[in-house]
């Protein structure tokens, strides 16, 4: 397949030339796009691009491009087929552009969440089915981890992948999030309004070269470049997930046919959403797979003398979180504009995982310019904290080799951005991220990363 790479300047001269009052760029074949909706047959195609640039620190100054195309399809079995409470879904993505992370900056966390290597692949593919009025909700295929755990609502405005997957998951062990998913189930139970279980069972490591858990395990180049590497290995283990979650005062829009009947729809909504919303959650993600100690880890990486042959290993590998996305202001008379605050804390083994703790949080307010939330200004903070050992274990090489590597701390993050609609298939986002101790160390100098992103609906 050939690559789509758009430039800001061409998906800005897009959207300006665009006919007015569409909801997509290809808006002009709507009424065949409506008769598939109405048979059960959605598609979708999106595509964001961007550009930043490093003004200082890191590891050099410079600019990249990156880019991001998107193609989905989803069937309402229902619909098609007359099978009650099913939905498939299959989606695909093209990654493509330089790494700022690896070339300019050096930070764990990547400040774009866009960022990867370059790669056309199968990305979601999956069977749901629901019961009981969605009471209870099974999901089957290739899933990501994001779309069901440990996700803030409010932090998916944000640029920097601190504030999606969180990165003491990422760096602790494989799992299925962008850009590689794996195979898996998930079974969501809800047993009164607002409040659900989730549980779900994941392939351990769907591409071995992005991460090994297994210490004794050889160099590996499987990056499952395609999305299409379905191979099941027990001796990696299986990822198991587990989350309760509370939901409350959630916004509710009126139906067409409620203003269409002269019902006040509308205004009904807007009365039963006065009231502040908020959606709290808490959980454990476990890996039953076998991993090296951070300790020797990091001894060997720094060729110390003290790092031993081989590196002593654990079973399992297991992480706590909590999120919680809270309104705290709403605008009179609207439904979804205002304040709102979030965050998330996570908790990992730090005897073998380089992260022991992440932390992230930050305001976010919603219709600042334009309303019924259509543009979003954010404010965030996020920050990692290497594990002790990892310290530890780099100050014992110091004093023993007499060498003077960087004693690994912390990184952290702020990140302030602003996304507005430029209509209603095209929206533009400035963003600026202050990046204190790239890489978890004093090693590089804090980095300053300024650029833009812009969102185009096919």
């Amino acid at each position: 397949m050939k690559r789509i790479r758009l430039t800001n300047l061409a998906l800005l001269a897009l959207c300006s030339s665009a006919v007015a009052g569409e909801d997509l760029l290809t808006g002009g074949w709507r009424g065949e796009r409506k008769a598939f909706a109405d048979k059960g047959v959605e598609f979708s195609a999106a595509y964001t691009g961007e550009v930043f640039g490093n003004a200082t620190g890191g590891i050099t100054r410079g600019v990249v491009f990156n880019g991001l195309f998107e193609l989905g399809l989803d069937l309402d079995l229902k619909k098609l087929t007359g099978w009650s409470g099913a939905h498939f879904h299959v989606g695909t993505l093209d990654t493509h552009g330089k790494s700022g992370t690896h070339q300019l900056v050096g930070d764990l966390g990547t400040f774009s969440n866009i960022d990867a290597y370059d790669s056309f692949r199968l990305y979601e593919l999956w069977l749901e089915q629901n019961f009981f009025d969605d009471a209870i909700s099974l999901c089957a295929g290739q899933l990501d981890i994001d779309e069901d755990f440990a996700s803030t609502a409010l932090g998916s405005l944000f640029i920097s992948s601190d504030f999606g997957n969180s990165a003491a998951f990422s760096t602790s062990f494989p799992e299925p999030t962008f850009s590689v998913l794996a195979l898996g189930a998930r079974l969501r139970i809800q047993p009164f309004p607002g409040v659900s279980a989730t549980f779900a069972a994941y392939d351990g490591n769907p591409a071995t070269a992005l991460s090994n858990p297994s210490p004794r395990a050889g160099a590996s180049r499987d990056f499952n470049r395609h999305g299409t590497d379905w191979s099941l290995r027990a001796d990696e283990g299986a990822l198991l997930a587990a989350q309760i979650a509370y939901a409350f005062n959630q916004p509710k829009t009126a139906t067409s046919s409620d203003d269409a009947n002269g019902k006040g729809g509308r205004a009904k909504a807007i009365v039963e959403t006065q009231k502040l919303g908020g959606i709290y959650q808490a959980g454990v993600v476990h890996h039953t797979g076998t991993f090296s100690k951070t300790s020797d880890t990091q001894l060997t990486s720094l060729g110390s003398f003290l790092a031993p042959p081989r590196a002593r290993s654990e079973h399992g590998d297991t992480v706590f979180f909590f999120v919680a996305d809270q309104d705290l202001w709403r605008e009179p008379g609207s439904i979804g504009d205002g304040l709102a605050v979030f965050g998330r804390a996570t908790f990992a083994q730090s005897d073998r995982d380089l992260l022991s703790r992440a932390y992230e949080g930050g305001l976010v307010y919603r219709g600042l310019l334009q309303k019924e939330a259509a543009d979003r200004l954010g404010l965030g903070f996020a920050v990692l904290d290497i594990s002790k050992h990892v310290s530890d274990a780099t100050r014992a090489a110091n004093r023993r080799d007499q060498s003077y590597a960087a004693t690994p701390d912390f990184e952290a993050t702020i990140e302030l951005t602003y996304q507005f609609q430029l209509n209603a298939w095209c929206s533009v986002q400035p963003d600026l991220q202050w990046i204190i101790h790239p890489g978890g160390s004093r090693e590089l100098d804090d980095a300053l990363v300024i650029g833009v992103r812009t969102s185009v609906a096919f």
